[in-house]
């Protein structure tokens, strides 16, 4: 099971996130979009590092351009602010996957979600690095890393940010809720997965 780590500030995930790039051969990082990774994403901005080096991908993209307010990659591009680092886009039809991810940052829904891994969607039984997927909110297409490729990871992070989240993953660990992607996470990634319930 995951171990629960309460009270961490974002910028101590940053820190955290920063230090393990400083280490790794071909810094790669794949961070979540939406409202919880926002200020973890601004405080890694303003941390010491060989930007040049590092490679950024999302967990998912929802299908829009990316000058569009809801696509994820420009969001982190503008929280970012011009880092110089190598964003890469799952839209890329020619993106080729190689070696494990350094630092792969998850956020989760209050339905039990994560990337774009939706309850009641058929996304357990495709394979691959990528899936295509649709959202209950617009915009409803997506396209996800899956679980398999999101495992391929050094260090791996999930970001809580409420109440009702940790109540949710605290239930999952209890044994309950086990058909949500969350517990399938959970199942899958062992004692890999860190927790981190952001202050």
């Amino acid at each position: 099971m995951p171990k629960i780590i309460l009270g961490v500030s974002a910028d101590a995930l940053a820190d955290a996130i920063a230090s393990h790039l400083r280490t790794a051969r071909g810094p790669f990082l794949v961070l979540p979009g939406g409202s919880s990774p926002v200020e973890m994403i601004q405080a890694l901005s303003r941390k010491t590092l060989l930007w040049s080096d590092i490679k950024i991908m999302m967990t998912d993209e929802r299908c829009v351009p990316e000058n569009h307010e809801y696509n994820n990659l420009g969001q982190a591009k503008r929280l970012l602010g011009g880092v110089g680092a190598s964003f890469i886009s799952l839209q890329d039809e020619n993106l080729i996957f190689d070696g494990k991810f350094s630092v792969t940052v998850l956020g989760m829904g209050e339905d039990g979600h994560f990337a774009s891994l939706f309850p009641d969607d058929d996304w357990e039984g495709k394979t691959g690095d990528i899936i295509s997927a649709k959202a209950p909110a617009e915009p409803k297409d997506r396209l996800s890393l899956t679980l398999d490729r999101l495992l391929q990871t050094e260090h791996l992070y999930l970001l809580v940010n409420s109440r009702t989240k940790l109540e949710l993953c605290e239930a999952v660990m209890n044994g309950e809720k086990s058909n949500l992607p969350i517990a399938k996470l959970f199942q899958r990634s062992q004692d890999k997965l860190q927790i981190f319930v952001l202050k």
